[in-house]
């Protein structure tokens, strides 16, 4: 059911896209988007039609955040100035609102969306469709260096929300670069006995017979040489580490805590169950009758194979740090 316009003008410093969402729900707005992206770079689509509601933006001070300036118009003003980002992300990225320019003005010139600019005071977000403008309304959103699975879009649990179907993500194409390894360390010592040499200086006698004296004869000659000093024990420090489990975002999965064996294959991570006679094989075969999991990073997915476990070996959760 289509919602009334007061009903979207609710408090202050909310996110733009809250707004938008509820003004999605407005009779005569239709609307679409591009879907999920594997980017770092990251540029998402949403275009919008509407048959009845134009939405203008502007730094309006203590008006409002969703108003009227004429009781019987069909514009509505968002009050930049009560809000207080653009797009709410999960993880938070650095956001711009983009919208359509003209060369002269625009600060991007994509290969897919042409010339673009930031949003700014006064301009039209959605335009009123007619028969003489067809096009939809098109905004921008460019997230910043993304990393790792980023979703976007609308506050979907709250009441505003409950038609809007967007719920897209950015999967960041340096994913891996931002799974970090937990690791386990220990020192072990070894002591081993070595020998001190210094340079030194050695000596050699050569006895012969003279044959005109027919006496011996002994001649000392000298030579460089390095000279046993004393002994002496050292220290050696060898630092073993093993893999106890993986960190992405703020999700932690302590594989070593339960005595699960964890391998990251690409977007995956393996967890091998207890007692499983295959712990060392980083595999997880689908048909395989030894019980692991695989968690997928992107998605958050967690499917179990092999026999069903017992209560014990389901113990490998994801903490929240």
């Amino acid at each position: 059911m289509a919602l009334k316009w007061q009903t979207v003008a609710v408090g202050s410093f909310v996110s733009l896209f809250f707004i938008l969402g509820g003004i999605l729900n407005l009779a005569g707005i239709e609307y679409s988007h591009d879907g999920d992206k594997t980017c770092t770079d990251c540029f998402s689509e949403i275009k919008i039609f509407s048959t009845f509601w134009v939405i203008k933006v502007g730094n309006y001070g203590d008006e409002p955040t969703l108003f009227k300036k004429v009781s019987r118009s069909r514009t509505l003003h968002i009050n930049l100035d009560k809000i207080d980002e653009f797009v709410e992300t999960n993880p938070k990225v650095k956001v711009e609102l983009l919208v359509p320019a003209i060369k002269r003005t625009a600060t991007i010139n994509h290969p897919e969306y042409g010339y673009l600019r930031p949003l700014k005071h006064g301009d039209t977000l959605i335009y009123r469709n007619n028969v003489n403008r067809k096009a939809p309304s098109r905004i921008i959103i460019h997230g910043i260096e993304v990393v790792g699975t980023v979703k976007w879009g609308f506050e979907l649990e709250h009441f505003l929300m409950k038609d809007i179907n967007i719920d897209p993500k950015w999967i960041g194409t340096n994913l891996t670069d931002s799974i970090k390894e937990l690791k386990e360390c220990e020192v072990i010592q070894t002591f081993k006995e070595k020998k001190d040499y210094q340079p030194c200086e050695k000596s050699q006698e050569t006895i012969f017979i003279n044959n005109e004296t027919k006496k011996n004869e002994t001649i000392m000659n000298f030579y460089d040489a390095n000279c046993l000093v004393g002994t002496y024990v050292e220290i050696i420090n060898t630092t073993i580490c093993k893999t106890t489990g993986y960190q992405y975002q703020d999700k932690i999965w302590d594989c070593e805590k339960y005595g699960y064996v964890c391998y990251l294959d690409g977007f995956n991570i393996i967890a091998k169950a207890p007692y499983q006679s295959d712990q060392k094989v980083p595999e997880c075969p689908v048909d395989g009758s030894e019980r692991c999991y695989v968690i997928d990073l992107e998605t958050s997915d967690t499917t179990m194979r092999g026999y069903s476990p017992t209560s014990a070996i389901k113990k490998l959760e994801v903490e929240i740090e």
